[in-house]
């Protein structure tokens, strides 16, 4: 997840949301909307339907924060859950910077890279330690990852924000600081996690 691990995310949110969740519902199927939500996002792009878009995307990031919360909250993580959620949510921006890749090729492309390297790199790792019985799982995002996630969610809404007001000069220049600290992130982001699985050996 890209949250702490506090009750008091989001200013004591937290508490209510949950009671408003019935309990049949686990963080795993919240986890699921996310992933069916990425072909209608993607729809929305295609058909530059930007309100649309935008509505879907915040809705897609505001259920990566309510799985995170409930799965603490209510005491259901689970190790699936756990290696589900990163999954999902690299798809969804995997597939929206493949759109973005003509504002800035080279680095968007970066971006794309990397998480792809993330994303098959660390099942590779996974399956060959689960295969030496060393039960390893992805974990939660490290600091590095939650500035990543912070960082590439504003360079998705100043450029697609840039779409609905294209007379917003500065989104430009400002998107492609958002790009440079997310790749920054990002690259740190692999490297710790490297570490941490030396440190697993």
């Amino acid at each position: 997840m890209v949250l702490s691990d506090t009750p008091n995310d989001l200013m004591n949110i937290a508490p209510l949301l949950i009671k408003l969740i019935p309990r049949g519902i686990s963080p795993n199927h919240i986890t699921g909307l996310r992933f069916f939500l990425i072909a209608p996002i993607i729809y929305c792009i295609w058909q530059q339907q930007w309100l649309y878009f935008v509505i879907l995307y915040i809705l897609a990031l505001f259920s990566d924060y309510l799985d995170g919360i409930l799965a603490r909250q209510r005491g259901l993580t689970t190790k699936f859950g756990a290696t589900l959620d990163p999954v999902v949510d690299k798809l969804l921006h995997i597939a929206i910077f493949c759109f973005l890749i003509p504002f800035a090729p080279i680095l968007i492309s970066t971006i794309i890279l990397l998480d792809i390297v993330v994303l098959f790199g660390g099942w590779m790792v996974i399956h060959n330690f689960n295969k030496n019985n060393k039960n390893l799982y992805i974990k939660g995002a490290n600091i590095f990852g939650k500035l990543k996630v912070i960082f590439q969610g504003l360079v998705i809404i100043v450029l697609y924000c840039y779409q609905i007001f294209p007379q917003t000069i500065f989104s430009w220049p400002i998107s492609i600081i958002l790009i440079i600290f997310t790749i920054i992130f990002s690259a740190l982001s692999i490297f710790q996690y490297a570490n941490d699985l030396m440190r697993e050996k």
